[in-house]
This record gives C-alpha cells, sequence and structure tokens, in this order.
C-alpha cells in the first residue's frame, strides 16, 4: 500500500509521509527494520519517520474513552499526532490484510487436503522442504498431520517440534482474577472462537474478531488530531474477490499468503515479498519493563492497599508472572550487551 501510494502520489507532485513502528537503535533488537529500509531504498522520495514504544512510566492511567482501555500516549496516538503534524489528513493501515488479501489460515494445508486437492499437495510440499532444507516428511506431518490431532494430544507433542502445551490468551488473562470472580467471568463469556478454514470462519475473522474493536480505537485516536484511518486492504472489492478464491489458491510455489505474493511482482522488494517471518509490534518492550521494574513494583505495591482490588484480582498470580517477564527482559538486556560486547 505504502508503494502504490507513494507512486500515485509522485505522479502529483506529492509525498508520502510514512511511519514504521520500530525498536529503538540503542537496543540492537530483531525488528522491521530492514524491510523498511528495503522499501525506501527502492521509493527514495517517501517521507519516513520511525515510531518509538514509550515507556510505561510515561504510559499513564487507562484512556476512558477507549473502547478496550488502551492508553493514549502509545504509539499509535504518537503516530497520529506525527501525521497531522506532517499535514497528513488520512492514514492508511493494513489491517485485514492478514485475515483477507493475504489469507494464511490456521492448518492451512490441511484444509486444502480436506477440500480435495490432492494434486496441487504434493508439489507444494516439496516446495517448502527444499525452503526450508527439511525432509519431505516431516514437512507431511507438519502441514497435513498436527492440525488433524484433537486439542488434548498438544501435551503428549515433544517440544522440539514446536507444539508444546501454552496457556490459552483467555486463560491466561482469567488467571490473573481472583478465582470466584474468574468463575463469574468464565460464564459470561462467549464459546471460544473456532475458525477452521470454512467460509463462515473466513468471514467471522473479519467481523467478528479484534479488527472491529482496533478500528474503534484508532477513530478515536485519530479524531483527536484531525486524522482519519483508512484500510484498504479491508475494502469491499478486495474481500469479495479474497472471500471467493477456494483454499488452494492461497498456496502457490510452497509459499502460503497467495495469490498476493505473486501480484505484487514489480511493486514490494523481493526481500519482503517472499518473507516468512513476521516480527511483534512492540520489539522492545521486554527491554523498557527491565528498566522499570522499581516503578512496576511500587504500581503494584500501592494497587495491594485498595479492598476493591484484592477481591477482584488475584495479585500472587499477578507478580509472579511479573517477575517472570522482568526475568527475561532482564536475561534479553544482558544478552544484548554480550552481542554488542562481541
Amino acid at each position: 500500500m505504502a508503494v502504490l501510494a507513494a507512486r500515485r502520489l509522485r505522479e502529483a507532485g506529492r509525498k508520502l509521509h510514512t511511519f514504521s513502528q520500530l525498536a529503538r537503535p540503542e537496543s540492537k533488537v530483531l525488528d522491521e527494520r530492514e524491510y523498511v529500509e528495503a522499501v525506501l531504498a527502492q521509493e527514495p522520495d517517501i517521507e519516513w519517520s520511525p515510531a518509538y514504544l514509550p515507556t510505561h512510566d510515561a504510559i499513564g492511567p487507562n484512556d476512558p474513552d477507549l473502547l478496550l482501555g488502551g492508553a493514549p500516549s502509545w504509539s499509535g496516538a504518537l503516530i497520529c499526532a506525527a501525521a497531522s503534524a506532517a499535514g497528513c489528513e488520512v492514514l492508511l493501515s493494513g489491517a485485514g490484510g492478514d485475515e483477507g488479501a493475504t489469507y494464511h489460515g490456521t492448518g492451512l494445508y490441511a484444509a486444502v487436503l480436506r477440500a480435495g486437492y490432492l494434486r496441487q499437495l504434493p508439489r507444494e510440499l516439496r516446495a517448502i522442504a527444499q525452503r526450508e532444507g527439511k525432509s519431505l516428511l516431516r514437512v507431511a506431518v507438519a502441514r497435513l498431520l498436527f492440525p488433524f490431532l484433537p486439542d488434548w494430544t498438544a501435551c503428549l507433542l515433544p517440544s522440539r517440534f514446536g507444539h508444546a502445551p501454552a496457556q490459552s490468551p483467555r486463560d491466561s488473562a482469567l488467571s490473573f482474577l481472583s478465582p470466584a470472580f474468574a468463575q463469574r467471568v468464565r460464564q459470561s463469556l462467549p464459546a471460544p472462537s473456532d475458525w477452521r478454514n470454512r467460509p463462515m470462519d473466513r468471514v467471522h475473522m473479519l467481523t467478528h474478531s479484534y479488527l472491529v474493536a482496533r478500528a474503534d480505537n484508532w477513530s478515536i485516536l485519530g479524531a483527536r488530531h484531525g486524522v482519519a484511518f483508512s484500510y484498504p486492504l479491508a475494502d469491499r472489492r478486495i474481500l469479495d474477490f479474497t472471500l471467493s478464491l477456494p483454499l488452494n489458491r492461497f498456496v502457490d510455489g510452497g509459499f502460503a499468503r497467495q495469490p498476493y505474493r505473486n501480484a505484487m511482482v514489480g511493486i514490494l522488494p523481493e526481500s519482503i515479498r517472499w518473507r516468512t517471518t513476521k516480527f511483534w509490534p512492540f520489539p522492545d518492550i521486554l527491554l523498557n519493563l527491565a528498566s522499570e521494574e522499581q516503578g512496576l513494583r511500587a504500581r503494584l505495591e500501592r494497587v495491594r492497599r485498595s479492598p476493591a482490588v484484592v477481591e477482584l484480582f488475584n495479585l500472587k498470580a499477578i507478580e509472579a508472572r511479573l517477575g517472570n517477564v522482568l526475568a527475561a527482559s532482564r536475561a534479553l538486556e544482558f544478552a544484548e550487551v554480550v552481542a554488542r560486547q562481541d
């Protein structure tokens, strides 16, 4: 979207302003920087600005205007302010791309098998095996067998296959509530989504997911700065097209996120068009935590004085998780220091 927008504006004698959420350069944490630089090298007239995650001490209390209680001084709000200062009226977002134009649903190759596209799969699996340097058997087991196993078998799978059991986000969040309150909340929640690449699942990914709340919150943040958000990959024409495609059209040449990859010839740099990685949006958040341990523990001690907080929340579980996160952040900080010294 950035490349196409830059080219269209160039024809009109105008420039595109872009903002990339990255780790602070001094952190040396891996992020999207190399891919950002690839686009800037290809489209050198783009006006680019990095955006960095503010510290937790600077975030302050939750914002009551936002539906999910997100803090307004996170990087999204900072980007809105920077865009407004640059004279921008519209911010383009790629939200909805994962669920639509670049769809790669859970267990996609197994779903392609179930749909009966038997002649295509051997070719795709061989291409994956060659690209990843793995045996065809291992690739086939990971892509075609594991997705069909029931959930209870997760605890039986060896960790070396990357299928070790993990607590779901819902259970993790509920563990921070007092047992009695957690039980009440659990009973009030709808059943967990079970998206299995069915037509209704592909629609619900767009209409019954985080995308709705994200768009609402971003519209509030943007309105404060006179900036509107637009979602080109959620355009009805694009969604109608991608939802009309059979599942086998989303894989080709050993790559998922098709046919988008093939369509980006001459638009995206090749290092981006064929990448298979995706970094966390807040890459240096753990390092921020390590530098703010004293303040975070002080916050925890303050909330212990509130009877309502003690009644509703499992503060021991919260403290234990905070300790684990801080230990991980300190380990990461040490690793980065050693790497810089080396």
